[in-house]
């Protein structure tokens, strides 16, 4: 099973390092197909929540267990993003954007490593789960990856030193899937608790993270098309 886990590992480091490299580029177009990506993203985000990583979490301690753990994920990881914008209001100065662009860099090695455990914890619960989960990761890593080399260009660092940063970023989803590996290896009968956890903060990701960004475009046309690109990423991992 390692195979498969370290093989998603890094088909996410590639294309988290291939959207800051598309940046460099092909700006106007990056952002585009990033905005494009980002209602699928929350739909795939959601759909392996509800579809996959929860059936199977109610399946192997219940469903009281399994919401418990779920709301401690989305409780957990809206701490953490409250701790990490309170250490740049504190730590950062007016004006100043240097310092938000390095909490990018700590807040995308967090991230990536959760992804990396995400992954190695999917596929040991089963191997349709893990290309489930996998496919939901891969989809939100480009709109995200996009969005953040741009504050660090705009931070101040130059685009080989952002790019070079980045692609050092990119490896901590293998570290992550080393680490989940492990631990799932060692401590089988907690895998269903990290599982519902890690259906927490897929939906924090989705509703907390992503929905809000996809405000930015108005209009019903662009409502149309979020609304069709969600379904559509809800019905990609559903039927996975």
């Amino acid at each position: 099973m390692l195979v498969p886990i370290l093989l998603a590992a890094l088909a996410e480091s590639v294309v988290s390092f291939s959207g800051g490299f598309f940046v460099l580029f092909r700006e106007s177009v990056a952002r585009w197909v990033a905005h494009r990506m980002l209602a699928f993203a929350i739909g795939a985000l959601i759909g392996v929540s509800f579809f996959d990583i929860i059936p199977e979490a109610i399946e192997a301690i219940g469903q009281e267990r399994t919401f418990a753990y779920l709301v401690a994920g989305i409780v957990l990881f809206f701490a953490a993003e409250k701790l990490l914008r309170w250490y740049h209001h504190h730590e950062g100065h007016e004006g100043e954007t240097r310092p938000f662009a390095t909490l990018i860099l700590l807040g995308d090695a967090i991230h990536n490593f959760i992804d990396g455990v995400a992954l190695a914890v999917s596929f040991l619960v089963s191997m349709p789960l893990g290309v489930a989960t996998t496919a939901a990761v891969l989809l939100h890593e480009v709109p995200q990856e996009v969005a953040d080399f741009g504050v660090l260009i705009r931070g101040g660092y130059s685009r080989s030193r952002a790019l070079w940063y980045n692609f050092l970023i990119s490896l901590t989803t293998l570290l992550g899937a080393i680490v989940g590996y492990g631990f799932g290896r060692a401590l089988a009968s907690f895998l269903p608790y990290v599982l519902a956890v890690i259906g927490g903060s897929f939906l924090y990701l989705a509703m907390s993270d992503l929905i809000p960004e996809t405000h930015e475009e108005t209009g019903v046309k662009h409502l149309g098309i979020q609304i069709a690109l969600m379904i559509a990423g809800v019905a990609l991992v559903a039927f996975i």
